[in-house]
């Protein structure tokens, strides 16, 4: 079982600034918003998301103006401005803004944090305020949100700007309305100068990720203030309320070395290979403001029919508190605001952009990371299509020779020579039952005529080879009744070879799906059959609808489909997936993928390339993959 966890976060927070104070050197606040009559403070607590347990430092370079984390890059923790937004007891009206904004420094440019991971804020609120409203906070808002006052606007993405109608609706409304579309240019999950999007983290009251069912586990997203003081000296000596923040987008790396080939060039030679880089494809286009916890009934309790498996959706490890608290676990599933992907996902362009691999971090450019929205769907959508993926570009051997594979045949890798000299064998055969060569003399034919007596040309389209002439430049009119010129007949003995597919300076590409859960949380085809249960097994052509190979692929076992495989792949906000490639077994594909993706499950029965993915720190997931 891998356990899913939260490393520690460096806060980024200016000493000397007003409104908030680090977890180490509390500042006085006397700014005021809005309206203020009377004086009413409230003490909250921002805590970035972090493990209490792994808050440490992986290298330090450059006299710690560029330190790299072993959770992440420090850019990841800025915090350039901040937004508290306060709602009524239970939620349903919206009361006051505040903008926080100058109580944090501006690091994204200089990649230097400091060492807190919280921030203590004391605000002065208005008299509106009172113990039982709910606050939420939103960091680096990117332009979605703004405040005038205890006002709050929020961006309107028919008019490219924020809008001038004040917000007065619910916690709902507010997720709701901003579903962040990419293409708007408004990326709630984008990394500028104004850093990543965080908002209040969904905990859980119930401990998950263990045997243990968590009984009546709920959610819950908007803090409780608990108190409200009438001076600022009181609100600094009382206990904060506590607020948890997670990113707005997950976050993928890949790494790997380079190999050789699981099979061989012809005449048993092994060939290498080198990975080039990576992106991603079918990224999300849109997002919720604040994580969904809808459904969230239909989901706490899932737990693989596997006898060894866990409660997975609800994590383990209690975030940090003063006191204990009433939630205090992070939960590990959630539908995206395209669960039902009614919209299309992003895909790569004709020429896609190809990232660098993660290596071992100095600096923030041997990372490499890439960025997306959350993408989670039903077992019923758990589809190539509906899946994040990356593709990778990898080159064999030294990247200036061209490679060939005959008629879909991956075992077995030609180079140019060995390509001419089954041509040559093909044509040979050809000639010999067609009588267009001398049969006395065949033997000898066949000892003389070398593969530089054949000519072979490129189709133009960078992909394949065929034969546009054949002809015999030693002994010719001894050995063949005439030269082959005849498109027809050229055709004719391709065809006993099948396709022949080029690969121009070795490149070929692969695809890969993100695991969410993965093989640990939700393992497939290898556990039913000993279970006594339906295992899965392969789709024909006779199941020709999506819902009959999900059936095959995904067996419903005691109603329990859900159970065993919901979240298997997909992304989901605030975690990192970390893709290791371990291994490739067989050469891929010619060209990337820039077409329509195939609506067939997500999993399959013989993969290319080996792969590991780990969640790590955010929480990071490793995948393993042997192509």
């Amino acid at each position: 079982m891998k356990k899913l966890f939260f490393l520690g976060a460096l806060f980024a927070v200016g000493l000397g600034f007003t409104a908030c104070s680090s977890d180490k050197d509390e500042v006085e606040n006397a700014q005021s918003s809005g309206d203020n009559s009377g004086e009413n403070y409230i003490a909250l607590t921002i805590n970035l998301p972090q493990d209490p347990a792994a808050n440490t430092r992986a290298a330090e370079n450059d006299n710690n103006t560029n330190v790299i984390l072993d959770d992440g890059l420090n850019d990841e923790y800025a915090v350039n401005n901040a937004t508290l937004i306060i709602f009524n007891s239970d939620a349903t009206a919206f009361k006051a803004a505040y903008s926080l904004s100058n109580a944090f420094s501006t690091v994204a440019s200089s990649h230097h944090v400091t060492e807190a991971s919280s921030a203590k804020c004391i605000q002065h609120v208005s008299s509106s305020i009172v113990a039982g409203d709910k606050a939420l906070v939103i960091l680096n808002n990117n332009g979605l949100i703004g405040t005038t006052g205890t006002d709050l606007y929020l961006y309107d993405h028919d008019a490219g700007n924020l809008s001038t109608t004040k917000f007065t609706g619910s916690f709902s409304d507010l997720a709701t309305a901003l579903t962040i579309a990419k293409t708007t240019g408004v990326d709630c999950g984008k990394m500028d100068d104004n850093g990543y999007f965080m908002a209040n983290a969904v905990l859980v009251n119930k401990q998950g990720s263990t045997t243990v069912k968590p009984t009546d586990a709920a959610t819950k997203v908007l803090v409780t203030i608990s108190n409200v003081y009438k001076t600022e000296a009181d609100a600094e000596a009382a206990a904060a309320d506590q607020i948890y923040v997670e990113r707005g987008m997950a976050k993928v790396t890949l790494q790997g070395a380079p190999g050789t080939f699981g099979t061989t060039q012809s005449g048993g030679a092994a060939l290498s290979y080198t990975i080039d880089g990576w992106t991603l494809d079918n990224t999300n286009p849109v997002s919720y403001l604040i994580r969904s916890d809808a459904n969230w009934n239909d989901y706490r309790y899932l737990k693989s029919q596997q006898a060894s498996n866990v409660y997975r959706c609800i994590g383990n490890t209690m975030v940090t508190y003063p006191t204990t608290p009433d939630h205090m676990f992070r939960s590990y599933f959630s539908e995206s605001a395209n669960f039902d992907h009614s919209t299309a996902l992003n895909r790569i362009g004709a020429s896609p952009t190809w990232g660098g691999l993660y290596t071992a971090p100095t600096s923030r450019s041997t990372q490499n990371p890439q960025y997306c929205f959350e993408n989670t769907f039903s077992v019923a959508n758990q589809t190539v299509n509906n899946t994040t993926l990356v593709q990778i570009k990898v080159h064999a051997g030294n990247g200036s020779t061209d490679y060939y594979t005959v008629n879909g045949n991956k075992t077995t890798i030609y180079t140019e020579d060995g390509l001419k000299g089954l041509v040559k064998s093909a044509a040979w055969n050809y000639l010999l039952s067609n009588s267009q060569i001398n049969t006395a003399a065949a033997a000898a034919a066949s000892a003389t005529l070398g593969t530089s007596d054949l000519t072979i040309t490129g189709s133009g389209d960078g992909t394949s080879y065929t034969v546009t002439k054949i002809e015999a430049t030693t002994n010719a009119t001894y050995y063949l009744t005439s030269s082959i010129t005849d498109a027809t007949t050229i055709s004719t003995i391709m065809g006993e070879l099948g396709t022949i597919v080029r690969y121009k300076n070795g490149e070929c590409y692969y695809s890969l799906r993100i695991k969410h859960f993965g093989d640990a949380l939700t393992p497939w085809g290898d556990w039913e059959a000993t279970a006594g249960m339906t295992a899965p097994v392969n789709y024909t052509s006779t199941d020709d609808t999506q819902a009959k190979k999900i059936e095959k692929i995904y067996p419903d076992n005691s109603g329990n489909r859900d159970n065993n495989y919901l979240g298997r792949y997909g992304v989901l906000r605030n975690n990192w997936y970390h893709l290791n490639i371990s291994g490739i077994r067989y050469i891929g594909d010619p060209e990337p993928h820039t077409g329509a993706w195939d609506p067939i499950p997500d999993d399959e029965f013989e993969n290319f390339i080996s792969c590991q993915i780990n969640v790590l720190s955010w929480a990071k997931r490793t995948q393993t993959a042997n192509l």
